[in-house]
């Protein structure tokens, strides 16, 4: 279970400044779980809102945040 404060920030660093709703992200799932995604092979679809964890953007940031406390 979450605690107050951690859900009233919930959402906010990530690009767009809140979580997504189950109405922008779940027809993407719908969409793979149907028969119209069946000639699909091989591509991700980031459901994300722009923050792709692990990824270029991550590495960009990390390396901004670490540059800053002089670590690199």
């Amino acid at each position: 279970m979450f605690d107050r404060e951690k859900l009233k920030d919930f959402g906010k660093k990530v690009p767009m400044g809140r979580p997504g709703q189950s109405l922008e992200v779940g027809p993407a799932y719908v969409f793979l779980a149907c028969r119209d995604s069946s000639y699909m092979t091989g591509q991700v679809l980031h459901i994300n809102v722009g923050e792709i964890i692990g990824g270029l953007a991550t590495s960009i940031k990390l390396q901004k945040d670490l540059s800053t406390t002089g670590l690199i």
